[in-house]
């Protein structure tokens, strides 16, 4: 096994849709990256036909629009698989803290779905959950405009990476201005406004 030992092998949350055995089988197979904190995971045309798993730490996913303008696709954290099969090179990857992340490249992730029918069913549910992810994102930034995007945004943040606290729900991710920017596929201008006109409302 590549840079660790069955003995490594620690799930400190399990990726939605894939069972513990499944994923201690792909981890047999996964080459370990260090990557350290706002450093690219891998570039633009770079990194494709590979599974990714967040083993530790905050990273993120940056499309790039037939613009040429990017925005964050997906925020990953401790737990989260990433795929990039089928992908067209328009993606990247960077992380936002240290991070431990496995890579699976596709050889390997053929083997895998061959060999283990049960990991093929899950890796099928995953692909689907993550097309139905990018479509919600697509319909509130397309039905509820840039405020909307922006609310959906805080809540998801929220769900995701909130911890309850005196005042309500703090978000533990940190981030920039031209983040929350590429998430919501707004200007930090109107960002900054939003969050100033929510905080004026008491929301």
């Amino acid at each position: 096994m590549n840079s660790m030992s069955l003995a490594s092998i620690q799930h400190p949350r399990l990726p939605a849709f894939f069972s513990e055995d499944s994923l201690t089988k792909m981890m047999r197979k996964m080459t370990t990256k260090q990557i350290k904190a706002r450093s690219t995971i891998f570039k633009f045309g770079e990194g494709l036909e590979r599974l990714y798993y967040i083993r530790n730490g905050q990273a993120l996913i940056k499309r790039k629009a037939f613009d040429q303008k990017e925005f964050i696709l997906h925020l990953l954290r401790e737990g989260d698989i990433f795929s990039t099969i089928s992908e067209m090179g328009d993606l990247s990857a960077r992380a936002i803290t240290e991070c431990e992340i496995g890579v699976l490249d596709r050889v390997d992730l053929d083997d895998l779905l061959l060999e283990e029918g049960r990991f093929a069913v899950e890796f099928t549910q995953f692909l689907e959950s993550s097309r139905r992810a990018a479509d919600s994102k697509l319909r509130d930034l397309l039905f509820f405009g840039k405020r909307g995007a922006l609310c959906s945004m805080l809540i998801r943040l929220a769900k995701n990476f909130g911890k309850p606290v005196k005042e309500g729900m703090m978000i533990t991710v940190r981030l920039t201005n031209v983040e929350l920017a590429h998430l919501t596929g707004s200007s930090r201008e109107n960002v900054n406004r939003m969050i100033r006109d929510l905080r004026e409302q008491g929301i």
